[in-house]
């Protein structure tokens, strides 16, 4: 089996993944000029995947194809359609750009990504379906996460801004049962820990509506419970 592949604007594609399925199993990758070539294929019938390069904005695709006899060979040059395109921007609450989200998409191709110093990120090469895409603010940061849900067709490009809304806080400060404060204990509420300062004070950010409990342990050694 050997011929091209091309991609949607008929330019031919380089470092293609090329593999067959059946009653025997090889692959290639194509080579500088699109080309492939799966050679010493038992006879019988095979499924044959065409996978992109990585990061492209093309799509896979895949066929059934039979070999009757010993030495046959069969030319089949394939096209790879261009995915959809989900191009995105993150804001906060105050309209500035948010860099470093982690944003996951979930639908018929899961993938992620973080939002560059302008807030910007982009998914390629997304087949037809509806997608889950979910926004994370970075690490220690007092904004929350947010998601939407979207359909997608092939060669589509989809423009989306997803905005992130300030957090509630827990203040406090933690004393000792003779009323000095306590340096270094780890006071923990929805999943997120810090420890108290010289002073005692503490400051949990980034909350989501709801009831919290908050727990408190002593500095490691200390003799307080």
């Amino acid at each position: 089996l050997l011929g091209y592949i091309f991609s949607y604007n008929g330019s031919r594609v380089y470092n293609t993944y090329v593999g067959a399925s059946g009653p025997s199993s090889k692959y290639i990758y194509t080579d500088v000029n699109g080309s492939y070539k799966l050679k010493s294929l038992i006879p019988g019938n095979y499924t044959i995947y065409v996978s992109p390069p990585y990061d492209s904005d093309m799509i896979d695709v895949d066929f059934k194809i039979n070999f009757a006899f010993l030495g046959q060979v069969k030319y089949v040059n394939i096209t790879l359609p261009k995915g959809g395109t989900i191009i995105g921007k993150v804001f906060a609450y105050n309209g500035s750009a948010v860099y470093n989200s982690y944003v996951y998409l979930d639908g018929p191709v899961d993938k992620t990504t973080y939002t560059n110093s302008t807030g910007d990120f982009i998914f390629k090469g997304l087949k037809n379906g509806t997608y889950y895409i979910s926004v994370s603010p970075p690490y220690d940061s007092e904004l929350i996460s947010n998601w939407t849900t979207l359909n997608i067709s092939l060669g589509q490009t989809i423009y989306l801004n997803i905005t992130l809304q300030k957090g509630g806080k827990i203040t406090g400060s933690v004393f000792a049962p003779n009323g000095t404060p306590v340096y270094g204990a780890t006071v923990s509420a929805g999943g997120r820990s810090v420890y108290t300062d010289a002073n005692g004070s503490y400051k949990i950010i980034g909350l989501s509506n709801g009831t919290y409990s908050v727990h408190i342990s002593p500095p490691y050694g200390s003799e307080l419970l």
